[in-house]
């Protein structure tokens, strides 16, 4: 398992709240192809790897916009809740569709969609 040391992790990752970084794998079974998105959080309390996030590619950790998605999951313990959308922007990040560098990708908006 390759895993980014605290020393080394982006200022605003150096956080209690993110208990690990794991990249080009799944800190929980070591699989990577097994999760389609860049990055994912590990948030439900009766996880042994609570507060990990998990990144495809070592590069994105310094990618501020992905990596606080990632951490709201974590602060929250939900997905893409109302409360998330809130504890995102709180802390920085935001809701708006990002290019990724690097990947040809962007990450989608998270704006609340309007049913109707």
């Amino acid at each position: 398992m390759r895993t980014i040391s605290y020393s080394k992790r982006p200022d605003f990752l150096k956080s209690e709240f993110v208990a690990g970084i794991c990249v080009c794998e799944c800190v929980r079974d070591g699989l990577h192809d097994d999760f389609p998105e860049l990055a994912h959080a590990h948030c439900d309390a009766h996880d042994p790897f609570c507060g990990w996030i998990c990144v495809k590619n070592p590069e994105h950790v310094s990618f501020k916009p992905l990596m606080l998605h990632e951490v709201a999951h974590i602060l929250v313990n939900d997905g893409h809740t109302d409360k998330w959308r809130k504890t995102l922007l709180m802390i920085g990040g935001t809701l708006d569709s990002v290019y990724v560098p690097g990947t040809g990708l962007y990450m989608p908006s998270f704006h609340k969609k309007v049913r109707g």
